[in-house]
């Protein structure tokens, strides 16, 4: 009954997702709850997967362009791994109507995010290798290289374990965060 629908919805959702980077529970748990009536745990559930293929078919790709630092991630994964387990407990242990608000609010501020991003101050990072894991890529836009590094540790140790607690609550990718 809902299989052809369902598979359409979710590659189109697939394929949004591999372009900005949101396919988890900003637009599967939304769609699986409104449109094909299913609980919102079990539809947490169904994203998490998509998310995992999505984050490993466009790594691939961002690490043989040069602009993923490998030693960067790895340095991050285990905070957003512990956030994903605690993340996946809480999921498990709260109402339905806790995941919609916190998924409700993760998605207002992640619009409001993409709305500013054109609005907050331009840095210039092309010259920026004095933080940890320096590390550089060409970017074909600007036709340069682009040279960064990582500041304030304990922040983007917090973040990456935040991203991992909203990933196993409500079935989002770290992309949002």
């Amino acid at each position: 009954m809902y299989i052809l629908p369902l598979f359409l919805s979710v590659l189109l959702v697939g394929s949004l997702g591999g372009l900005f980077v949101i396919v988890g529970g900003l637009i599967i748990v939304p769609l699986l709850t409104v449109v094909f009536k299913y609980p919102v745990h079990e539809a947490v559930a169904t994203s998490l997967p998509l998310v995992v293929a999505n984050s490993v078919i466009t790594s691939t790709k961002h690490l043989t362009s040069g602009c993923a630092n490998l030693t960067m991630g790895l340095m991050v994964a285990p905070f957003s791994v512990i956030g994903s387990i605690i993340g996946g407990l809480i999921s498990v242990n709260v109402s339905g109507k806790v995941i919609y608000l916190v998924l409700g609010f993760s998605q207002i501020i992640t619009l409001f995010f993409m709305w500013m991003k054109g609005r907050f101050k331009k840095i210039d990072v092309l010259s920026d290798s004095q933080g940890a894991f320096p590390a550089e890529y060409y970017d074909q836009a600007l036709r340069a290289n682009v040279h960064y590094s990582l500041y304030r540790l304990p922040p983007v140790f917090g973040i990456s374990a935040a991203s991992g607690v909203l990933s196993g609550m409500v079935g989002v990718g770290g992309g949002v965060m």
